[in-house]
């Protein structure tokens, strides 16, 4: 019988520790992420360096280059001179924000 516990704590526990990696609030924001709002299509794209790549395809495509910081589960995203906050809801979606604009956004990769 202690045999037999021994045998499936050894799962739960590496399962355990997986799922807590995977819910850290930093690595939730990583990827890349795509939405539309009012017909054009943006995507944002987070890596591990805090490093952030908006991209605005509206006919062509424009690329900005920002640095994004993690607070309390928010998100703040900083290319040049703007700001967007954002957070992401409970089905998923990451909600980017500038004052009274906002766009959903959604895990692309």
């Amino acid at each position: 019988m202690r045999a037999l516990k021994r045998i499936w704590i050894v799962p739960v526990v590496l399962v355990l520790c997986a799922s807590c990696a995977t819910l850290s609030p930093e690595r939730r924001y990583l990827g890349e992420w795509s939405g539309t709002h009012e017909g054009e299509t943006y995507t944002a794209l987070f890596d591990e360096n805090n490093r952030c790549i908006l991209t605005e395809e509206d006919g062509g495509t424009d690329a900005f280059v920002g640095n994004w910081t993690l607070e309390n589960e928010e998100i703040t995203v900083t290319v040049g001179e703007q700001t967007l906050h954002g957070f992401i809801t409970t089905d998923g979606g990451l909600v980017l924000s500038e004052g009274s604009e906002s766009i959903v956004l959604r895990k692309v990769k």
